[in-house]
Order: structure tokens, then C-alpha cells, then sequence
């Protein structure tokens, strides 16, 4: 079979951009692969079909540098896995970028995406250019030093009409906006220093009117984000014997101390572990 010359990928670029969402400077090596984000570069897998569940993760190694073994049947483990691969590697939080496709099971909690399909839409996301943050993988959940600091956040939902409070983790800003805005993944506490991602809702901020930041929480440092959680996780140990102060129009909570044990979604404060 004798083979027919159809072109160089330089003469067929504008096609190969459109169909993977790789941009074009990206595929002409004009723009280096180590400035595109993390998001960015997992949202050009995000339709890519394989003949094999585990074989989307084994694909992208050569995206991000990173080797890992290949125990074939693992199935989507191998996201995960690399994923925390990418992250010994990589201090760009918007690897957290990515919202849950529907179907999903959205009381699961989890904080890394099962597929490279959660990020079909991350493709114009961006990390603070000052990044030097402090996060790993522990046996605890993801730890995050206090060089990366929550926010308290309000937003309205549609649905019900009045404003909800949540914690904020800010991984980056958005280029589809002019004004390429701030935002990040919402947040509730469980625990002193210790929180699950609320997969309920969007990402936070990103231009949302709804969405207004209250304050950066400046006390808040080195604290953990479970990545695992089970469904049925419960947050009771800490809420036994707990103080709850609900909104009054006699008076205003002014400020809450110690910050780590004060929760602004449920409005309480949570017991110590030394109690």
C-alpha cells in the first residue's frame, strides 16, 4: 500500500485546534506547554474517547511530565492517581478547577474529578501569576499551608431567593471575562481546620452576580480538604454539646474567636477535640 502525502500538521492546524482545543500556538510551538494550566491542559481531553477507561489518564503523561505505573483494569483510578501525580509536581491549584458532569452524585464530596470530562469547560482557566503555594496529599486529605487563605463568601441561590454563607478556596481567574475574575471551589467546614467540597453548587465567583466575598480569613492556616470523604460523612463529633447562634434583628455577631472552631455556614461553634 503506498502511502499519499496529505499535509504537515502546520497546514492543517486551524482543524486540529478545532476538533482537540489544543490552541493553535500550543500545536506550532509557539506557546510552551508549562504555560498552559493545569486545567487548561486536562480540558483537552475532556471528549476524548478510549478504548479503555484507564487509558484517558495514561494518555496525558507526556502533558505533564509525570510516569506511572500501568496496572491496566484499574479503570478511572488512574485519574486519580494521576492527578495526585500532578500535583508533586505542579503548584497550580486550578487543578481544582473542574465542576461535576450530571449525572453525579453530588453528596460524594470528592475533591479530585473521577474523569478528565470535568473539565470540558476549564479550558480559559489561570493561575495566579504569584503562585508559591504549599499544598500536598496526606493521609488526612489534602493539606493546604497557610500561604493560601479562605475567604467567607455569600451567594444568593435562584431557587430560594436568599443569601447562603460558605467558605471559598480560590484556585485562579477566568479568562472568558473581560475582567478575568477570581474564583474557586465553595467549601463547608466539618471540623477545626477541616472541610469537604460542596459539590451542590458551581464553582464560586468566576463572575457570578450572585456571588459577593466577605472577607479573606486570615486566621485560618494550615488546614485540610478531605478528598474522599464518604457519602454518609458526619459532622456530629464536633457538633455535639455545640453553640448555636442563629441571625436575630435584636443583635449582630460582630466576630467569632477562635476563627478554626466557628462555622459561618450553619452559624456555630464547634467543639475542640481537647474537650
Amino acid at each position: 500500500m503506498a502511502w499519499c502525502y496529505r499535509g504537515s500538521k502546520l497546514d492543517f492546524i486551524g482543524i486540529i485546534s478545532t476538533r482537540t482545543g489544543i490552541p493553535a500556538s500550543v500545536l506550532a510551538g509557539r506557546t510552551k506547554l508549562r504555560e498552559c494550566s493545569v486545567a487548561e491542559r486536562l480540558s483537552w481531553a475532556a471528549k476524548k474517547e478510549t478504548t479503555r477507561p484507564e487509558d484517558t489518564a495514561y494518555c496525558l503523561f507526556g502533558l505533564f511530565s509525570v510516569n506511572m505505573p500501568l496496572p491496566y483494569g484499574e479503570g478511572m483510578k488512574a485519574s486519580r492517581r494521576l492527578q495526585e501525580e500532578i500535583i508533586k509536581i505542579n503548584n497550580d491549584l486550578t487543578i481544582f478547577a473542574w465542576e461535576a458532569p450530571k449525572p453525579y452524585d453530588k453528596t460524594a464530596f470528592k475533591l479530585f474529578a473521577e474523569t478528565p470530562a470535568a473539565f470540558v469547560d476549564s479550558c480559559k482557566m489561570r493561575p495566579f501569576g504569584d503562585d508559591c503555594e504549599d499544598f500536598s496529599v496526606r493521609n488526612k486529605g489534602l493539606f493546604v499551608s497557610g500561604e493560601v487563605p479562605l475567604r467567607e463568601v455569600s451567594i444568593v441561590l435562584p431557587d430560594i431567593n436568599h443569601q447562603i454563607s460558605r467558605y471559598a478556596l480560590f484556585v485562579g481567574y477566568s479568562t472568558k471575562h473581560n475582567e478575568a475574575p477570581d474564583g474557586g471551589i465553595y467549601l463547608r467546614k466539618i471540623g477545626p481546620k477541616l472541610f469537604v467540597r460542596d459539590l451542590t453548587l458551581p464553582l464560586a465567583g468566576f463572575g457570578d452576580p450572585n456571588f459577593d466575598q466577605l472577607r479573606v480569613l486570615d486566621n485560618m492556616t494550615d488546614y485540610y480538604i478531605l478528598t474522599d470523604p464518604k457519602p454518609n460523612i458526619s459532622p456530629c463529633s464536633f457538633r455535639s454539646c455545640a453553640l448555636h447562634v442563629p441571625h436575630n434583628t435584636t443583635f449582630e455577631l460582630e466576630d467569632a474567636v477562635p476563627e478554626t472552631l466557628w462555622d459561618v455556614t450553619d452559624r456555630v461553634f464547634l467543639k475542640s477535640k481537647t474537650l
